[in-house]
């Protein structure tokens, strides 16, 4: 989970806390790299011939960019409005970042990997990505133009194909295949120039707001599909999905998709504000979102004020809630903690639900991705996570779409890695450190809530690694440890 809590802070941290760095890399950069094996670095010229880069290696281009293909076994390449001619392929391992860049060829992900493209990248071939391992990282694709087909197959990964926040629409030339997935996979707001498929997937799947010119087909899910507000050229089919939900599609024919006007609203955020929209398209409500800092000069020297503001909403759109930060920093401050207050306030097309604030000394977490989620699919049920500074202390309730108390366990944890409720909202996973027989302990706790019988598994995440979470097909947590599968709660 990522902290909105007190820090430790000085002028350089307030400018820095406002943006999001997704890399690091060395400050002196280069022109190209010394040969195709050695893209180790930050460089600003063309290398003329393929690169390959390998566990450990770091390869950054902020312009110019590599005449021939790119081969990843590992390590990282980052692009920054730069450009690779050829094709770029990522096996068994690695990171692909690529922001406002051009690819003159094909993207292929197999095996393993994590991946952020876009926004304002065009590929000029085909993405595909698949046999991807589970993993708790989010992958994304967002504001990207593909000329050719998107597909995304086999994968116990997640993957944001667009989203209703945070990750804008792409457009895709071709086709788009969403198969066989068992990680949850949203195709949202993207102008899709051929068919679509949905097919086969075992964990959640949202497919919203797209422009299809082609046929949407959705077919054969085994967990929840969300198929809503599209406008499909020719046909829409939907069948063998046991749990489908939607609204207000649009088709030139439609056979058993959801096709009336959704009841509810459907909310959207661009950063700068929270908007939530009628079935038609008319704005009902708009919640400016701040993110500021506001330097105030006085006698004693410059105060600064920071305000921080997010958005999350629910897969269906119904209902969203926006966390709010605020601290104020004086020159006798610095280098010291400020004191943060946070609040939640929880929305639907009508206004504001409720608002909670966070307990005195501590602050909220919020979920880091979609392998994270504190929000039902449908709103119906929120996980508020607060802690001390350094995760100390985590408290956990799960609140209902009204704001009444439905769970709130007391103890044991002492300090927080994660916690998670499923998307079916029955279950609360949370893994962190206990205290046992005058030590502290790795553990996880899936908790039905219903009941709240709860079952433990120890863990060590020091000498064996943090667990991957994902979700059973019965919808209970399953967790990937030290070579074994386990499902949480027992039966």
């Amino acid at each position: 989970m990522a902290p909105l809590k007190r820090v430790r802070l000085n002028l350089t941290f307030l400018c820095l806390v406002l943006a999001l760095f997704i890399f690091s890399g060395p400050v002196h950069a280069q022109g190209i790299p010394s040969s195709g094996r050695a893209c180790n670095g930050t460089y600003t010229g063309t290398f003329s011939g393929n690169v390959t880069i390998s566990a450990g290696q770091i390869c950054h281009f902020t312009s110019g960019g590599i005449a021939g293909n790119v081969m990843l076994s590992g390590g990282t390449l980052s692009l920054s409005n730069a450009t690779v001619r050829g094709n770029v392929q990522l096996n068994g391992g690695g990171t692909l970042i690529v922001t406002k860049s051009t690819i003159g060829g094909n993207v292929e992900i197999n095996g393993g990997g994590t991946f952020s493209i876009g926004p304002s990248t065009s590929i000029n071939g085909n993405l595909q990505i698949h046999n991807l391992p589970a993993g708790p990282r989010l992958n994304q694709i967002c504001g990207a133009a593909v000329s050719g087909n998107l597909q995304f197959q086999n994968n116990g990964a997640a993957v944001q194909i667009g989203a209703a926040s945070g990750c804008a629409g792409d457009t895709i030339g071709g086709n788009v295949q969403v198969q066989n997935n068992s990680a949850s996979a949203t195709v949202f707001n993207n102008a899709i120039g051929g068919n679509t498929q949905d097919q086969n997937n075992t964990a959640p799947t949202l497919v919203l707001g797209n422009t299809v010119g082609g046929n949407l087909q959705v077919q054969n899910n085994t967990t929840s599909v969300t198929v809503a507000f599209n406008n499909v050229q020719k046909n829409l089919q939907c069948e063998n999905n046991p749990a489908i939900s939607g609204g207000s599609n649009t088709a030139g024919r439609n056979q058993g998709c959801p096709n009336t006007l959704q009841a509810t609203a459907f909310a959207v955020s661009n950063g700068s504000s929270l908007v939530f929209k009628s079935p038609a398209g008319t704005t009902l409500l708009t919640v400016p979102l701040v993110n500021q800092e506001v330097v105030t000069p006085t006698p004693q020297g410059d105060v600064t004020n920071v305000t921080l503001q997010r958005a999350n909403i629910s897969d269906d759109g119904s209902h969203a809630g926006i966390y709010t930060e605020t601290f104020a920093v004086g020159p006798a401050e610095i280098g010291t903690e400020a004191f943060v207050t946070g609040t939640f306030a929880y929305y639907d097309a009508s206004g504001q639900l409720w608002q909670i604030g966070a307990p005195l000394g501590g602050a909220f977490y919020l979920p880091a991705g979609a392998g994270l989620r504190s929000v039902t699919p449908d709103g119906s049920r929120v996980l508020i996570i607060s802690a001390e500074d350094g995760n100390i202390n985590p408290s956990f309730t799960v609140y209902d779409q009204s704001g009444q108390v439905l769970y709130q366990p007391a103890g044991p944890f002492l300090g927080l890695y994660q916690a998670q409720i499923s998307p079916n909202g029955r279950y609360l996973l949370i893994m962190g450190v206990v205290q046992s027989n005058q030590t502290q302990q790795d553990l996880i706790r899936v908790t039905e809530l219903s009941t709240t019988l709860s079952s433990d598994l120890p863990t060590n995440i020091a000498a064996a690694g943090i667990p991957v979470i994902s979700i059973s097909s019965d919808g209970r947590f399953l967790i990937s440890y030290q070579g074994a599968q386990t499902v949480l709660p027992s039966q």
